[in-house]
């Protein structure tokens, strides 16, 4: 764990899969990008929602509590991103949702099938629980960690 000023409760990428291994199944490293650390997996209570922590740059550092209730409360906090698509979204599991974690408090859920969505789907980040941004995903070009 990372103890310095302003950082308490900061983990590395593999203290992060560590903490989130029981809720997470089949964590793998992804090397499709240069010096970036990926893991990506599955929910193991909605096995068809992957799960990926981005280290971008590898030296980032995850909030484990967040992490952990993020994932233990996955039901609540995506229909918490899909209600900022659409405030009566009942049915956010037909679009196909997908969780990232990017860094300290930093989340976000892409909704691959979303209405409304572009080519790509519907990006929401969020910053701990408060949605931060809504972005229409028209091409890869467009997205600052796989573009």
């Amino acid at each position: 764990m990372i103890t310095g000023p302003g950082q308490a409760g900061l983990v590395s990428l593999d203290e992060a899969a560590r903490a989130v291994a029981d809720l997470v199944g089949g964590f793998a490293p992804i090397e499709a990008f240069e010096d970036v650390g990926y893991l990506s997996g599955r929910l193991r209570a909605a096995a068809d929602v992957p799960v990926s922590i981005i280290a971008d740059p590898p030296t980032t550092v995850f909030d484990a509590a967040l992490l952990v209730d993020v994932l233990v409360h996955a039901a609540e906090r995506i229909a918490t991103a899909a209600r900022a698509v659409d405030p009566r979204a009942d049915d956010w599991r037909a679009w196909d949702p997908e969780i990232a974690f990017l860094g300290g408090r930093a989340w976000s859920v892409r909704f691959e099938s979303a209405p409304g969505g572009g080519e790509l789907g519907l990006l929401i980040q969020l910053e701990g629980t408060e949605v931060t941004l809504v972005d229409r995903l028209d091409e890869l070009d467009d997205d600052p960690v796989l573009g």
